[in-house]
């Protein structure tokens, strides 16, 4: 599943046993995105103001966000989550039974991150 999204208000999106998914957005309003069951995601965010995702049993996950306001995700099983936040004003993170998960935040002003292993 590969999509490009430009200049979108709201971004509704629901996967479910997928094996690859590629998401690039830019200049995004709100973006939510449920994904489960995943192999491998990548996603690209630029310009958003709201973000919210929830990943359930993802064996792969590439996150890069830059200039989002609030990003809350919720990860549970991962086995690897790469995550690249640049100028994000708050981000709230949950992972959930995670093996590898290597997390860059840039500028940040509020970052929670809780970790269950």
């Amino acid at each position: 599943m590969t999509y490009k999204v430009v200049n979108c208000v709201i971004m509704t999106c629901k996967v479910v046993n997928c094996v690859i998914m590629t998401c690039k957005v830019v200049n995004c309003v709100i973006m939510t995105c449920k994904v489960v069951n995943c192999v491998i995601m990548t996603c690209k965010v630029v310009n958003c103001v709201i973000m919210t995702c929830k990943v359930v049993n993802c064996v792969i996950m590439t996150c890069k966000v830059v200039n989002c306001v609030i990003m809350t995700c919720k990860v549970v099983n991962c086995v690897i989550m790469t995550c690249k936040v640049v100028n994000c004003v708050i981000m709230t993170c949950k992972v959930v039974n995670c093996v590898i998960m290597t997390c860059k935040v840039v500028n940040c002003v509020i970052m929670t991150c809780k970790v269950n292993h």
